[in-house]
């Protein structure tokens, strides 16, 4: 800059001569020079923040995506590892491996907090929810059963990112094929009595750990479907009505929903036979019962003193989940919210694993 610049420099500032003084005396004696060092901090400022910024959306991101896949974990059963992210270029694929019992994301920056997390969201779950059992369910069935669960998931535990999952992906997805928007309709009239997680996702996610087939048959596509139907049958069936069979009973998935605080049971104290209810249903194979009635608290020990009576009867018997939760049952012809009790009952040694 020169001596006499220096000096001034120095003058200045011993003198306590403000920042704005000194910078637009250096400015008018060294434009050029100036510009160049206002220049290099300013591209040293915004690599700074940047790289602050990425780190910081990558963080957050990953945490939402870990606490979005542990939700996913307690609603559908479906277990996860811990999940890291790494972004890529645009020309890179996108995809997902299992390192170190670590579950890597690659994929390509949106450009945003919410866009970033809710394709990551997706991305998940359209990859990893169901994996085994997807080979056996058509590629419309398998886009609704993304969409419905990343929306459910996003309104239960992250409504702020449910708009930008709409806009970027819910309704593009579900106008592509009238066959993808029918099955959403079925989850959301299933998921009125609260069936879509505890029970569909369920049975779908035992299909895929027990059944090893080179390619789906006729039978096991018939069989989901029919599933589906079953649940929403049993989603529109008024209280007390029984033109609903209680069992789902097929060559790779048997299952069955029992309601057994009825409040003639409940004042007669029918433990023992509502018990022997379910212990016969298990001893003709059955793998999975589950059990629902009213949350109050009367109906919520009748039913786990039946419970508790069916896994002392069948040893090996496990008790895999029970919660409350809200449905919309149909009495006298209208959608009631009532609270919910749920118990889910597991027989392991009914599992029969099928292969070629």
């Amino acid at each position: 800059m020169g001596d006499f610049l220096l000096e001034l420099l120095k003058y200045l500032i011993g003198g306590g001569a403000p920042t704005a003084v000194i910078l637009l005396i250096v400015f008018y004696c060294y434009p050029d020079q100036f510009q160049k060092w206002i220049g290099f901090f300013s591209r040293a400022f915004n690599y700074i923040w940047k790289s602050s910024e990425y780190f910081s959306i990558k963080n957050e991101v990953e945490g939402k995506l870990n606490t979005f896949a542990s939700n996913l974990e307690c609603h559908a059963g479906v277990p996860y590892s811990k999940i890291k992210i790494i972004w890529t270029s645009r020309n890179e694929e996108e995809k997902i491996t299992l390192e170190d019992w670590e579950t890597v994301i690659v994929t390509r920056d949106r450009r945003g907090r919410n866009k970033n997390f809710v394709h990551a969201a997706y991305f998940y779950t359209s990859n990893i929810l169901l994996k085994p059992a997807k080979r056996f369910l058509s590629k419309h069935l398998q886009t609704s059963l993304d969409l419905f669960t990343t929306k459910k998931i996003l309104e239960l535990d992250n409504p702020q990112a449910t708009e930008q999952f709409f806009g970027d992906y819910f309704v593009p997805h579900a106008g592509e094929h009238e066959e993808i928007f029918k099955y959403i309709q079925k989850f959301t009239n299933i998921d009125k009595l609260n069936l879509f997680f505890p029970i569909l996702i369920q049975e779908l996610f035992y299909l895929g750990k027990k059944v090893f087939l080179s390619r789906p048959n006729e039978q096991i596509i018939g069989e989901i479907k029919g599933l589906i139907n079953y649940l929403e049958k049993w989603s529109n069936r008024p209280v007390g009505s029984r033109n609903v069979p209680e069992e789902f009973c097929g060559k790779y998935m048997k299952c069955s929903i029992k309601i057994v605080a009825t409040a003639f049971s409940r004042q007669l104290n029918l433990v023992d036979s509502q018990a022997r209810r379910l212990s016969k249903i298990f001893s003709q194979g059955y793998e999975n019962i589950y059990v629902m009635g009213g949350a109050e608290k009367e109906s919520k020990k009748f039913i786990n003193d039946v419970v508790q009576k069916t896994l002392k009867t069948i040893p090996n018997l496990e008790k895999v989940r029970n919660k409350e939760f809200v449905v919309k049952i149909i009495k006298d012809g209208i959608r009631t919210k009532i609270q919910n009790y749920f118990v889910h009952i597991h027989n392991p040694c009914a599992v029969e694993h099928i292969v070629d």
